[in-house]
């Protein structure tokens, strides 16, 4: 598979992605997700294979997302093949904050493939530019925090003093 390692993280661009259910494609560096399909779900997947302990962290990178929508983490791995574990994903100002999975008892062996579910309404279109896996370290914590600080955000319009969460 087409994994990039960047400070000891696992990185997937747009076009490692796959719609497999629902409507849209590649826009730019993006998978746009534009409709959910007629059961109400859209599911953005990917195939991988790294160590769930060497990566307990997965962060999507995604915009356009609904407070309304259920989104959920999907993972398969080879300890159990034929099950698919799954995780709700909080969202914060329209996009998906990281979720942790080093507690979940089902993250365990080699991660065969993870996947982003959207169930319900999309107000808008879903920007999904990536997902990556992290290790979690010192490191790693410390560069998000700079990282997160440093970036880029334009201003909306809303009051400093309503605005909760960032990118």
């Amino acid at each position: 598979d087409a994994v990039e390692s960047v400070l000891d993280q696992a990185r997937w661009t747009a076009r490692d992605l796959a719609l497999t259910r629902g409507s849209g494609g590649l826009d730019g560096e993006a998978l746009v997700v534009t409709a959910i399909d007629p059961s109400g779900l859209a599911l953005v997947a990917l195939n991988a294979s790294f160590r769930s302990s060497e990566y307990p962290a997965i962060a999507w990178s995604a915009t356009g997302v609904s407070g309304q929508s259920d989104v959920r983490l999907l993972w398969s791995s080879d300890y159990d093949a034929s099950r698919v574990h799954s995780v709700p994903l909080a969202v914060e100002s329209g996009r998906l904050l990281p979720v942790s999975l080093a507690r979940d008892p089902n993250w365990v062996g080699r991660i065969t493939g993870i996947a982003l579910a959207i169930r319900g309404p999309l107000a808008q279109p879903l920007r999904v530019s990536g997902v990556v896996a992290k290790p979690m370290g010192a490191v790693q914590i410390v560069g998000d925090r700079i990282d997160e600080w440093l970036a880029l955000e334009s201003w909306s319009g809303s009051s400093i003093n309503t605005v909760t969460g960032g990118a």
